[in-house]
């Protein structure tokens, strides 16, 4: 039977695939300490391919480390010991203290994320979109968290991003600020994965506070032939980038009616929001990509989070919202929504005033935005709105049928009791079901009969044939075969 799964919570244990392999980590596509080379889709060279490149245009291995768990039986310093996997002794260099470390693409690719696509009516509504939502991002990172076991440990985080982050930077030390700059490079904040570096609106160049790598020449060119200013800077910044994987029937191409190339850098930069202009030969419009979300367990929790994503951009075009705010503050948002049980610890920065545009210029940017928890984002409190309550006017002046009315209604519970803790996110569901599992050491260890016994509650649950009030309270989900 199928799961649905943000990220195997023993990928790169031993036997962790059926049949099991020997990683082979000087040799093959995948060179992994932990993962074995049979593991990589057979269906297409693609994959091979951007593993492969990813590491060979970073010049060294992929440096991926999680914070592990602190529980009460966790050696303290815990450090592994790589030498019997075959380690040359540069992962033992990378690895961290007090830290899960992985050394693939494998481990950011080998996750599974939650994407809606959203089309504006014009480029101006597209851009819009694509600056507005962006502040959201963190916001369902901490709504949508599944993912706190890494290689077979539970650790400090609940979601993909930073294995994500660590697993397709491919920059040179140069491009890191390692060491200096070869011709052609050019200083690089970020590797292919993150956050967005560039707002597109006009009203979101305000908030434009992050260092842009591009080259000058490139925007000149683009402005020159009709471009707008800030999206010229945003492909620019894109095109400073190699490609890590191109088909040989797509080299010789005529740029002048074809996007091909454009495509290739553009498919190979992973954003937590993509901005897609129409394609070459299509009809398709200016469309905008969701893409932060971890993937969640059942349908009706995946359905949620996409009709709410929806309705997010519902509810900023028909109230005409301003949720703008520096992007430094929305990176650094993606860094706290990413933790142990963010959705009730952390505060995020978050726009005080999201239904006025009257901003005077010469006004701190600083005075515009303050901390929230995730409960007043979404559920509001005296001084602030909140999105759900936006979310029911609209509906209501939608007026739409009792049975669509009813399907919305349990998806905003959803996100509204996990706001205010009164549901657990599947992240911090699993992380109870392993803490609780009469086999756990307080070790941080998820053996292979936990992990079993794990997948088995998931399948379950997400067939109906089990209730979980923890995940969904009254709520009993729809029974499947």
């Amino acid at each position: 039977r199928k799961l649905i799964f943000n990220f195997y919570s023993r990928l790169g244990c031993s036997n962790f695939s059926e049949p099991p392999g020997k990683p082979t980590p000087h040799s093959g596509s995948i060179r992994s300490l932990f993962i074995q080379e049979g593991t990589l889709f057979q269906g297409h060279r693609r994959w091979h391919a951007i593993t492969e490149n990813v590491e060979l245009r970073r010049g060294e291995k992929i440096e991926i480390n999680v914070p592990i768990f602190r529980d009460k039986n966790v050696p303290k310093p815990f450090r592994e010991n790589f030498g019997p996997l075959g380690d040359n002794g540069e992962a033992q260099r990378l690895a961290k203290d007090d830290h899960v470390y992985m050394d693939s693409t494998g481990f950011g690719m080998g996750g599974c994320c939650l994407q809606a696509t959203l089309l504006g009516r014009d480029l101006t509504e597209a851009q819009v979109l694509y600056d507005q939502l962006t502040v959201f991002c963190p916001v369902m990172v901490a709504l949508t968290a599944a993912a706190p076991i890494f290689r077979g440990y539970l650790t400090e985080v609940d979601n993909r991003w930073i294995p994500s982050l660590g697993a397709t930077d491919d920059r040179t030390r140069g491009e890191r600020g390692l060491a200096p700059l070869k011709p052609g490079e050019l200083l690089m904040r970020t590797g292919r994965n993150g956050s967005v570096e560039w707002y597109l609106s006009e009203e979101g160049q305000r908030y434009n506070d992050l260092p842009l790598s591009y080259d000058d020449k490139w925007v000149n060119l683009m402005m020159e032939n009709g471009v707008g200013k800030a999206l010229a800077q945003h492909i620019a910044h894109l095109m400073s980038r190699d490609p890590v994987s191109i088909l040989s029937t797509q080299i010789h191409v005529d740029d002048q009616t074809e996007t091909t190339c454009f495509e290739n850098i553009q498919g190979s930069t992973w954003r937590s929001m993509r901005f897609k202009p129409p394609p070459s030969n299509s009809d398709i419009g200016w469309r905008v990509e969701f893409r932060p979300m971890d993937i969640q367990m059942t349908d009706f929790e995946n359905a949620a989070a996409c009709c709410f994503v929806i309705l997010l951009a519902k509810i900023v075009l028909y109230f005409n919202l301003n949720v703008l705010i520096p992007l430094s503050k929305v990176e650094d948002n993606m860094m706290r929504s990413q933790k142990r049980d963010a959705v009730n610890t952390e505060k995020l920065w978050f726009r005080k005033d999201i239904t006025s545009h009257n901003v005077a210029t010469d006004q701190p940017i600083d005075q515009e935005y303050d901390e929230f928890t995730v409960n007043e984002i979404i559920n509001g409190k005296k001084s602030f709105v909140g999105i759900i309550p936006l979310i029911n006017s609209y509906v209501d002046d939608m007026k739409v049928d009792a049975e669509t009315r009813s399907t919305i209604d349990q998806f905003l519970n959803l996100f509204s009791k996990r706001a205010k803790g009164e549901l657990l996110t599947d992240a911090a569901w699993m992380r109870k079901q392993v803490l609780t599992h009469p086999e756990y050491k307080h070790d941080a260890v998820v053996s292979e009969r936990i992990n079993y016994d794990l997948l088995k509650k998931i399948d379950l649950i997400a067939r109906g044939h089990q209730t979980c009030p923890d995940l969904f309270g009254s709520h009993v989900l729809k029974k499947l075969p």
